[in-house]
């Protein structure tokens, strides 16, 4: 089995209560992006998603996430879901995943309690002959 390459989802997500809008996405095997969200003072937002994925929707080799520059008004943390299934939208090259279950690893920003204001944070992700930097620009409202 031949994998293609590392499938790399930078996701900007504000969460509200148990539903989950988007913000913005993107799909891109760029070495650098960034991307904007806005979120309500001390509630949790993911600021990045990764995971990876062959053309025939099978998971791929290792991935991780680490973060290259802390957010100065939150805390940044990690958590590694199975099972969840893949989103991406209609016009991506991978949306014949849509659906499938597969392992992510999603970064969620919280900010200070009464933190209002704009806040950044950078995030390295790393998978095999994959780096890519993402850096999510973040507006805390009331």
């Amino acid at each position: 089995m031949k994998l293609s390459k590392l499938v790399a989802c930078f996701l900007t997500l504000a969460t509200t209560g148990c539903a989950t809008t988007y913000e913005g996405h993107g799909l891109t095997d760029a070495s650098k992006v960034s991307g904007n969200v806005t979120v309500k003072s001390g509630r949790m937002t993911y600021v990045d998603q990764l995971l990876s994925y062959d053309e025939a929707c099978r998971e791929g080799g290792p991935v991780s996430m680490k973060v290259m520059r802390l957010p100065k008004n939150g805390k940044i943390g990690f958590s590694t879901v199975r099972n969840q299934p893949v989103t991406l939208p209609k016009s991506a090259k991978f949306y014949h995943c849509n659906n499938k279950k597969l392992m992510h690893i999603n970064a969620v920003y919280m900010s200070k309690p009464g933190f209002v204001g704009n806040d950044s944070v950078t995030i390295r992700n790393l998978g095999v002959g994959f780096t890519q930097d993402v850096t999510a620009h973040i507006t805390v409202t009331k």
